[in-house]
């Protein structure tokens, strides 16, 4: 979407929603939402060429599809800063997350060789500035699935959903109280769970070793993979503003 089309939904979803954000967050959100246009998030993909494997950093996707763990990353990384009084940047989070969300459910159309995808966006951001407040009012009671189209008022009103559901859902999480003691002990419990297990799998590896290769290496990437397990106490920490998460497989922007 152009950057006018995704400001000019997220300013009227802002309206309808029942919460008074303060003003830096606000200019934080206006910011995050075209922000990954110029300042993009890379996923690390396998790449195979003749007899080479490696990883190469390749910017993630925006159209055709919403990529459910940058917008998990982005909701949580902003009530982390929110959490913390870093208002800007909690704004520029989830004005990140919701970039993906509007772009997510714009498909990426071709008409036999030429990509029409430009004048989609056109249609798109026309009919943003015509019907926007009518469709508002149909498209954030909508009970529907969230889907990807190429059909200009569709598009419009599943960015609309999914913008408006992204903010309900952000400001009822800021409205729980949170037990920060017992959060930090979930997560210390974890992690002393992630090295029991990962150490008994890689001491079974070694012990193994002499006997059974195939055995010894299928326990070593099971402990690897316990190794890099994110809990959900993990996550519930990272909301609560007690610890950033790393997203495995991506090198973020923020």
């Amino acid at each position: 979407m152009r950057w006018n089309t995704h400001r000019r939904i997220l300013s009227s979803v802002l309206r309808s929603v029942d919460y008074e954000f303060p003003a830096a967050f606000v200019r934080g959100l206006l910011k995050g939402i075209i922000e990954p246009d110029s300042i993009p998030d890379y996923v690390y993909i396998a790449v195979r060429r003749r007899r080479r494997r490696y990883t190469k950093a390749v910017p993630a996707r925006q159209h055709g599809g919403v990529d459910p763990a940058l917008v998990k990353y982005y909701t949580h990384l902003a009530l982390y800063h929110y959490r913390r009084g870093e208002l800007y940047d909690a704004g520029r989070a989830l004005g990140r997350a919701i970039h993906y969300l509007q772009d997510g459910v714009l498909k990426r159309t071709k008409w036999l060789i030429l990509d029409i995808h430009e004048r989609l966006e056109e249609e798109v951001d026309q009919l943003s500035q015509s019907s926007l407040s009518e469709l508002m009012k149909a498209c954030t009671r909508i009970d529907v699935k969230i889907k990807i189209s190429n059909e200009p008022s569709e598009v419009l009103c599943y960015a609309i959903k999914n913008t408006y559901n992204v903010l309900k859902w952000f400001t009822s999480e800021l409205e729980k109280d949170i037990d920060k003691a017992s959060v930090m002990k979930r997560v210390r419990r974890a992690r002393l769970i992630k090295t029991l297990v990962g150490s008994i799998l890689a001491l079974s590896g070694l012990g193994l070793l002499v006997l059974n290769f195939i055995a010894s290496i299928f326990l070593f990437v099971v402990a690897l993979i316990v190794a890099s397990y994110t809990s959900q106490s993990y996550w519930e920490a990272f909301r609560a503003g007690l610890m950033k998460i790393k997203l495995s497989r991506y090198r973020t922007a923020m």
